[in-house]
């Protein structure tokens, strides 16, 4: 019996542009500290994301990871499964004594790989048979 492949895998040209796409400001990512506090970082793709994520506060980032909100602009705004799911493992891995910088570097490394990936993937569909 065939194995099934893994998203990242069988991932569709259309759904990595989508991916890779730069959204509004007002679909953009914003960084808080806590409610009504901005810390006036805003990420408008995920490369964005992944460059705002090594600056901001910590306290921004146990803000957001505690309500879900990473893994939930990941999944719907731009439409990857595969990272808010590895996010989200990220986050339920991590118990609350460990650093809160060691999140920070796992959630960035797990956002830098799928931008590779997607990247990789982005320049095979753009290259000439």
């Amino acid at each position: 019996m065939a194995s099934k492949k893994p998203a990242a895998i069988t991932i569709s040209a259309e759904l990595v542009s989508k991916i890779l796409r730069t959204v509004s400001m007002t679909e953009a990512f914003h960084f808080f500290t806590d409610i009504g506090q901005d810390t006036g970082k805003s990420a408008t793709s995920l490369a964005d994301f992944s460059e705002k994520l090594k600056a901001v506060p910590l306290k921004s980032i146990e803000f957001h990871v505690g309500r879900g909100d990473f893994e939930r602009w990941f999944r719907e705004m731009l439409g990857d499964d595969y990272l808010a799911s590895e996010v989200g493992r990220i986050e339920k891995s991590v118990h609350r004594e460990h650093a809160l910088e060691g999140l920070r570097t796992a959630i960035h490394g797990a956002v830098e790989n799928r931008l590779r990936y997607l990247k990789q993937r982005n320049s095979e569909r753009a290259r000439p048979i």
